[in-house]
């Protein structure tokens, strides 16, 4: 595996939290991918894994017996804020539904997942990323005939969530998956697939929480490989990971990482404890940095499992 170029993604401090760039009503062409971004969180967690000399990780991703099954599961995205909520998509039960799961601490394993029943459809549900207190977020949905994501809310944890609007802002043709909100609200990574073109991370930004979103930019190192997905960020938006395809074709885990908002990134460089010889995707750090999942092709047909780095102490 080798080390890539270095190419400069910006957060410039300001009170609107709005990407520093010209207003691009879709992402239907590409943009400058070093403009610089200012999509700041509101509250990074009280402590935080140091990724400054590299990642933080003592083992290798180990493959979870807990959350793997019999069929294929992928995009396992611990809620922000609550490492101990795994929601995450198994085959198992039809063409893709979404799980939910629930550890007593980061240490041990998960208890049985259950299928989200709310979320539910004769379609395949994906990528539910819920932001911190788990009444607000995103998922995938292909229910309408595309493949594409919804906004969700729920006034309660007791209560089911509930589809709020489709992102038909994200442009018109296509699909668009894996979607991962940024700390203050302000911010959106997600995967645009516009076949023949490889699949390419955009990142949007908006000036509240109630607009929509109104500007994109192309996420850092689009030209350095010829796919990426899967953009997973800490919450203090200093370490960056996806995935994307390594010097021996499979995909492996990058990251990158800045040492404060107004810096760009350095790398990316190969995370080595997530990647292997089989194909590694759809990372997911949890929002300390201290832990991360991926979903890893076992080389058994089209099965994929769930994996995790074990977590480590801030």
């Amino acid at each position: 595996m080798h080390r890539a170029a270095l190419l400069p993604i910006l957060w410039v401090g300001g009170a609107c939290g709005r990407i520093s760039f010209d207003d691009q009503p879709r992402p239907d062409a590409p943009l400058d991918i070093d403009a610089p971004l200012d999509i700041a969180p509101d509250a990074a967690p009280l402590v935080s894994c140091d990724w400054s000399a590299g990642p933080p990780f003592t083992a290798s991703a180990v493959r979870r017996a807990d959350l793997s099954m019999v069929d294929t599961e992928y995009d396992p995205f611990l809620v922000q804020g609550d490492p101990l909520t795994i929601n995450y998509v198994s085959r198992d039960f039809g063409s893709g539904d979404l799980l939910e799961a629930r550890r007593p601490s980061v240490t041990a394993p998960f208890a049985t997942p259950v299928v989200r029943a709310d979320l539910s459809t004769a379609g395949e549900e994906s990528a539910l990323a819920l932001e911190r207190g788990g009444l607000h977020g995103y998922y995938v949905s292909n229910a309408s005939g595309d493949t594409w994501i919804y906004e969700v809310s729920r006034p309660s944890l007791a209560a089911p969530l509930a589809i709020v609007r489709k992102l038909t802002e994200l442009g018109t043709t296509g699909g668009r998956l894996d979607p991962w909100p940024f700390a203050d609200g302000l911010g959106l990574a997600y995967l645009e697939q516009q076949p023949p073109m490889p699949n390419r991370i955009w990142l949007a930004s908006r000036p509240t929480t109630t607009d929509l979103w109104t500007t994109f930019v192309e996420a850092p190192y689009a030209m350095t490989f010829s796919s990426m997905s899967g953009a997973t960020l800490t919450a203090d938006g200093l370490v960056l990971v996806f995935s994307a395809p390594g010097t021996g074709g499979q995909n492996d885990i990058f990251y990158a990482t800045r040492a404060s908002l107004t810096d760009p990134f350095a790398g990316p460089f190969l995370l080595a404890a997530a990647s292997s010889p089989d194909g590694d995707h759809e990372p997911s750090l949890r929002d300390d940095g201290c832990e991360l999942f991926l979903s890893r092709d076992t080389g058994m047909g089209t099965k994929w499992d769930i994996w995790s780095v074990p977590a480590v102490d801030p």
